[in-house]
Parts: C-alpha cells; structure tokens; sequence
C-alpha cells in the first residue's frame, strides 16, 4: 500500500479565501483501523487537509505539535510494510502459494489416473500408508505418470479426511518451484486442518513477523515442526485422529539440486531426531534425478524409506491400452466428426503399435489422444500424423512430450558432447546391418576417445531417459518417443543428433564394429 499525505490544514475556497477544514483524527484511530484490515486491498491512498490532533489522558497538544506527532507516527507506517498488520492467518495465506494445493483452482483440472488404471500402484501406497510397510518416509521416482498417481492418491486419502498437505512442485509456475513458499503452505495446511494448532501457528507468526523471510530450516522448525510435535505432549486433544498423510510432488521441479537436498535433509533430520513425536507420513514423488537417487541411497533416508520405482513390474502397457481403448471410443461418440468415424476406427493393431511406441508413458498416451481429438481436425488424418503416414503441418503433436525432453537437455553441462554420444548410441541400436553391435558404454567411450565414466559422468542429469548403470552394456533409451524426438528433423534438437548418423559418421563405426 502506497500513502500520499498532505497535512496543508489551508485549501483556497471558490472565492480565493483560505478555507479551515477541522477534522481530528487520532493516530490510535487509524493504528486500530490499519489492524483491522481497513485498507486491506487498497492502494495509492491520498489523504487531503484536516487538523491532526493528539490526545493525551489529561492534556490535549497544540495542533502543530500534533501535526509534528502524526508525521512521526505516519513515516514509521509508510516504513512498515503492510501486511504487517494483517491478522496472522492472513500473512499466512499471504506467504503461501495456495495454488501448490491438490485441489486448488490454480491447478484446474490436473492430471488424474485413469478410471481402472494403475490400481496395483494405488494399492500399494493405501497398504503403505494404512501400515502394511512400516517406513515412516515414501519416496518413489519414475516417470510414468508420477503426478497423476499423486494427484488420484491425494484425493482418495482426502476424501477418508487423510490428507493433511499436499505441495506439487511445478518448474512453469512462479509461486511453485521454489523453496520460498514450501513451509508457509504446509504450515497453512496445518492450521487448516487441526484447530489445536492455529494458536500455535499465530503465536509463532506474530513473535517473528519476518518469519516468513528467514532460512528453510527455521521456517520449517518455527511454523511446521514445532506445532506438530506439541501432539505428542497432549496439546492436540480433540480425541479425534487427525489427517497424518503429506505429499510433496515433483520434487525435482524445484529450482536447483542444492535445494531439493535441503529439503531432504532438513525433513530427514527432523524425521530421525523427532520420530516418535511426528504423528505424520511422507510420499515424495520425484524424477529419478542423481542427486535425489543418491541421498535416497545413504543414511539415514534409506533406512527411513519405502522406494517405490515406477517400472514394468505395474504393467503400465496394459493400462494404456485400456486408457487409449477407451478413450478413441470417446472421440467417435463425441467428435463433431463422429458421423464419418468408423466403429472400427482404430483398429487393434493400430492400438497394438502406439501401446509398443508409448513404451509405458501415459504422458506420451495423453499427448496421443490430445492431439487426436481436437476439434478443428479431422481425427482419423491425426492419427495418420501420429503414425507417421502423414507429413506434419505447421502444428506439433508432440508439443508437450518436447517441452520436457527439451528441459532434460538443457540441464546437462555440456550438451554438444551429450548429443553425440546419444546419436552414436542411437546410430549403433538402430541398424538393419546385423554385423554391426551396440557398444558397450565402456567401449563406446573408447571410441570416441573419453575418459573412462566420462558417459555415464555427461549422462548422469539423464537417468530418466537413459540408463548407463552398466559400463559393460550399451546405453538404453528407456522411452521409445524420446530417440524419435532426437532424430526427428522437425522437432527441436532433431537436426543437431542428425549430424551424427552422417553417411561418414556411421561407416566409420560400423568398421569399428566389424573389426
């Protein structure tokens, strides 16, 4: 809030007189309208004329010595910020990002499972979360689908009054991948939902009211930490259990790796010192990134976790085919072109390819059918761009598929060096010359003349894509879409890998191979 003052108590009247406005205003006043949120969403206040008069118990001041007063008093305001005199929630929820909520209308209409899919996953942390796994902490990483698993397990736990915060981390939005709001919004969570709390909550506010610009670890300690430890000394006795489940989702869309091991640290530390204290458990959802692989790797958060890998072992292929099966049906019952689709359309075989091609990323399966059915096309000629028999237009079916695979590339350090190793492994696995073999990373890095780890060392930002656990074996592209997304000249990053499967290029390793 900007104030604009002017304490002239002489304005010029129509007949060119000055004229004497006489209105007394205490300071107490306006200190006690600013605390009750008066002005709260005003701005560029302007305040003109009158007499400020200060009032003492036995003694009222001179109006100069008041107007002297009230400028004092009114410089010490303009300094303050306002939401100083916000009540405490309201600094609160002003600190918070609200739209990191699982049911926030910022997040309007976010990624959810399937009807009838990934069950096997779901069940597997309902089984954890009710105490069938006994770990107090349930990271799981993958790529497959990870935020729509949180998200339908978030309102499952919920809608039984489970779920006490939830967080989805988001690197595209301003107020959602950062660390700056991560504790407010928990701490709000909190409040909302265990009423024995809110006064704790409020104290702690309102004792520091720059909490809000302190470090992490105070601010997790202060506004998160303590309030859920008075449970264990009898503050929290309502007599009713209270939600004790907290997700954090996407982890590794929080801006920097020094700070999602924050993060981690601080939570495990508080989890290893204050376990039997903190009445709460916590899935974390994340990209197999290294540096979060590896803390989940080492004490004391592997000895507090339940992993949960997101592979071929939930069968995702079949709950894509049922996914795409169902929702083809769709677009022929609802498209405005639904009279000139066949009940046939597609056919199983067709399914059959895009279920091989997806190579179990529902994301890849939602990017499919988003392209597919949209309203300006004719879908049955999308579906023949998806499949490649027809060119692509000015459009990008892979828009979305392209933006993260374009965000993978862009965090590697040297990513020249990167796009020629994964265009030579590519070149090597994608032959019709039997006599030319993949190499092994080892022997790959000889080729090119690297230093041994160098690949797996410039690959290690890439583990979702890419697996180079074993020197002894070649590099495996672990999505299908994302080798087509390399050597695809219309797509981003096509025409630079292309520069490796050069006619050149490629005799020279298939002699190398040969040999």
């Amino acid at each position: 809030m900007i104030a604009a003052w002017n304490f002239d108590p002489h304005v010029a009247g129509e007949s060119g007189e000055k004229r004497q406005h006489k209105h007394i205003v205490s300071p107490q006043l306006l200190y006690t309208a600013a605390a009750f949120s008066m002005f709260r969403t005003a701005n560029n206040i302007f305040i003109n004329g009158g007499t400020f008069t200060e009032y003492h118990q036995h003694h009222q001041s001179t109006p100069s010595n008041a107007r002297g007063m009230c400028i004092s008093w009114l410089r010490l305001i303009s300094l303050t910020p306002p939401f100083m005199f916000l009540a405490a929630i309201d600094r609160l929820i002003e600190a918070a990002s609200l739209g990191a909520l699982h049911n926030s209308g910022e997040r309007f209409d976010p990624p959810k499972c399937h009807p009838n899919t990934r069950t096997a996953v779901l069940q597997n942390l309902m089984d954890w979360f009710i105490g069938e796994f006994v770990r107090a902490l349930a990271p799981w990483s993958g790529w497959r689908r990870k935020s729509a698993i949180a998200q339908t397990f978030a309102e499952l736990c919920a809608a039984k009054n489970c779920l006490l915060a939830s967080f989805f981390f988001s690197r595209l939005a301003l107020k959602r991948n950062n660390e700056k709001v991560f504790v407010a919004t928990l701490a709000y969570q909190l409040w909302l939902h265990i009423l024995e709390s809110r006064p704790i909550i409020e104290a702690a506010i309102n004792n520091n009211p720059a909490i809000f610009q302190l470090d992490f670890n105070t601010q997790f300690r202060t506004l998160f930490l303590d309030p859920l430890q008075l449970s264990s000394t009898g503050r929290f006795t309502s007599g009713t259990p209270f939600p004790n489940l907290i997700i954090i989702d996407g982890l590794d869309e929080c801006k920097g790796a020094d700070v999602q091991n924050t993060i981690l640290n601080i939570i495990s530390n508080a989890l290893q010192q204050h376990r039997s204290a903190l009445p709460f458990s916590l899935l974390i959802s994340s990209r197999p990134e290294y540096h979060l692989t590896a803390s989940f790797s080492v004490a004391p958060l592997h000895s507090l976790t339940f992993r949960l890998v997101l592979d071929d072992i939930y069968e995702p292929d079949d709950d894509i085919r049922l996914y795409l099966t169902n929702s083809f049906r769709d677009i022929r019952e609802t498209h405005v072109m639904c009279t000139h689709l066949p009940d046939s359309w597609p056919s199983e075989e067709d399914i059959a390819k895009l279920v091989a091609k997806l190579s179990g990323q529902f994301i890849y399966a939602a990017t499919v059918i988003r392209y597919v059915s949209s309203s300006q096309c004719n879908p049955l000629d999308q579906l023949d761009v998806i499949q490649g028999l027809h060119p692509v237009n000015d459009d990008r079916p892979y828009a979305q598929l392209d933006s993260l695979y374009i965000n993978i590339l862009s965090g590697v350090k040297n990513v020249e060096v990167v796009l020629q190793i994964l265009g030579m492994a590519f070149v090597l696995t994608d032959n019709t010359d039997y006599s030319i073999v993949p190499l092994a990373v080892n022997n790959l890095e000889k080729f090119m003349q690297l230093t041994p780890g160098s690949v797996r060392l410039l690959l290690i930002d890439m583990l979702s894509v890419v697996d180079t656990s074993d020197h002894n074996k070649p590099i495996k592209f672990l999505h299908a879409s994302f080798s087509d997304f390399l050597i695809d000249p219309t797509r981003a990053w096509g025409e630079v890998v292309l520069k490796a499967k050069s006619a050149g290029y490629t005799m020279s390793v298939g002699a190398i191979c040969a040999k």
